[in-house]
């Protein structure tokens, strides 16, 4: 692909076999350099679970549909909830929550929002947490 680049938006007159080379010889001087960074997550029973919502593509009666999923996550045991609904509004909100800590046997100590549509976040979280930029929440049950 780089030698691809060259010569096509570059106009460069190489070899691939030279390409290839000089990427091995670079490689093997920047590989030490580069550290591999990760946060190790780790969360004890009950500790956490995370929200987000999806999209799917469902036959409801012979009619292509799409669907809302309301997805939960355990954090520790990363036992997954996901329940369909028609759209994402508050009613569907607050069900998929009862429902999913109705399957779940209880309710995590701390929720974490990945997405949540505009009219339930102002709810949630009535204070900007990002100077205007609420995508996402962080609710503490404890």
């Amino acid at each position: 692909r780089i030698w691809e680049r060259l010569r096509d938006e570059y106009g460069v007159d190489v070899t691939e076999s030279t390409v290839r080379r000089l990427v091995a010889q670079r490689r093997e001087v920047i590989a030490p350099l580069v550290r591999q960074v990760y946060l190790m997550l780790a969360f004890g029973p009950g500790d956490l679970a995370q929200v987000d919502w999806g999209e799917a593509q469902v036959w409801i009666d012979g009619v292509l549909t799409k669907v809302y999923l309301f997805c939960m996550r355990l954090g520790y045991s990363t036992a997954p909830f996901v329940m369909a609904f028609p759209n994402m509004r508050m009613e569907c909100f607050l069900e998929g929550h009862a429902r999913s800590m109705e399957y779940f046997g209880g309710v995590p100590r701390h929720l974490v929002y990945d997405y949540v549509p505009r009219h339930i976040i102002v709810v949630l979280c009535p204070v900007s947490l990002c100077g205007g930029a609420r995508t996402g929440c962080w609710y503490d049950a404890a």
